[in-house]
């Protein structure tokens, strides 16, 4: 993967069609001038963008994969000794792949990816 800094030009107003994608995700043209030159760029080439629009340091963050919504409120499961301990987690900025953990979790503290199997009774 190539890394460029650039600023934001231009922002489409109007959400792209993209036929080979599914879900209620929304694409847009973004021109972004790129700080200095490279010469692997030519010009019409495309790429993939992130856009950074708030960096968060030192905050505990989460794989969002490990976030559950119960009852409104969203929740985490940590492993124990026997078995799985759900808490209540509060969010702050989150993006598609971690959610900033403002309160419920400390450091270190291990969280699971997936909903531990129920006990069938």
């Amino acid at each position: 993967h190539l890394r460029f800094q650039g600023n934001v030009l231009a922002i489409g107003v109007l959400a792209l069609a993209d036929s080979g994608r599914t879900g209620e995700e929304k694409h847009f043209e973004v021109r972004i001038g790129l700080n200095g030159a490279d010469k692997r760029l030519r010009p019409g080439m495309t790429a993939r963008s992130v856009i950074n629009t708030k960096q968060i340091k030192g905050q505990i963050s989460i794989p969002i994969h490990a976030l559950f919504e119960i009852e409104g409120a969203a929740h985490c499961y940590m492993p124990k000794r026997r078995g799985y301990e759900r808490r209540r987690v509060e969010i702050g900025a989150s993006n598609e792949d971690f959610a900033e953990v403002l309160s419920g979790l400390n450091e270190g503290e291990r969280v699971c990816l997936t909903a531990p199997m129920q006990k069938s009774e």
